[in-house]
């Protein structure tokens, strides 16, 4: 198929998921009322349909906005919140940090970007994009829990022992002995595994361990769950049998059965 002018334009500047969309000023919205914001945008679309020959076919790339932050919270990276996520760019060899949350996501007009040519004021990692994009999956696919075992967790707690855990923590994962509500009187009995990156240093590795007896403590406080077993794993030592078993937890607001 013959490219369009506008999808020439677009894959001769090189537009791409994870390209970088700078807007120094507002753009008002063709398809819907209202306008996005001046901002840093990554793009989230899927390469075919960002570069795909006619604009009619794709008229939209979805975008989402990336606002600075001063450092990064382990409770929002690596795709632990299903709202919000902290991700890492490189500027000048220096990491920085932005947020992304899930209330800013936008289609933008596909063909503004033959317009438009990516910002390269920063430079994002193909494993930044793999977050970014696992955990856009995760808005629509996250595990759920009992209700009985949700209440029984105290979040505030919670999340604040995770802000300090390092980015190596891929995920925070759970399985309960009996899915199902408890009454007050009946503890669940879990399995608590943080699973780290499979690179992991000594260093690394007494800290993931520090934070998950900080977070056992937290959740064993008045006897309503018990942890049975508690591990740091890397992701190279567990089966993916193993893995699927279990559950993806996170303190966002926890979704129940």
């Amino acid at each position: 198929m013959k490219l369009s002018d506008e999808a020439e334009k677009i894959r001769r500047h090189d537009w791409h998921q994870g390209s970088l969309l700078k807007l120094d000023s507002s753009i008002e919205l063709s398809h819907q009322h209202g306008v996005i914001t001046s901002g840093l945008y990554i793009i989230i679309s899927q390469d075919c349909d960002i570069q795909t020959p006619t604009v009619n076919d794709e008229p939209y790339v979805e975008i989402i906005l990336c606002d600075p932050i001063s450092q990064s919270d382990g409770n929002y990276t690596r795709g632990k919140s299903a709202r919000r996520l902290h991700i890492p760019f490189l500027q000048k060899s220096t990491e920085v940090y932005f947020e992304c949350a899930a209330k800013n996501k936008f289609f933008f007009d596909r063909q503004k970007l033959s317009e438009l040519k990516p910002c390269e004021e920063f430079i994002v990692a193909p494993e930044t994009i793999n977050d970014l994009i696992g955990w856009c999956i995760k808005r629509y696919d996250r595990d759920a829990f009992p209700d009985s075992f949700n209440t029984r967790l105290n979040k505030k707690k919670l999340r604040n022992i995770m802000k300090s855990a390092p980015d190596i923590i891929n995920y925070i994962c759970v399985k309960l002995t009996l899915e199902k509500n408890l009454s007050l009187n009946e503890p669940y009995e879990i399995i608590l595994y943080f699973l780290a990156d499979k690179d992991i240093s000594n260093n690394e590795s007494a800290q993931c361990e520090e934070i998950l007896n900080q977070l056992i403590s937290v959740i064993e406080h008045d006897n309503s769950i018990k942890v049975i077993d508690g591990k740091v794993l890397t992701i190279d030592n567990i089966s993916l049998s193993a893995f699927m078993e279990l559950k993806q937890l996170d303190f966002d607001d926890l979704s129940s059965l």
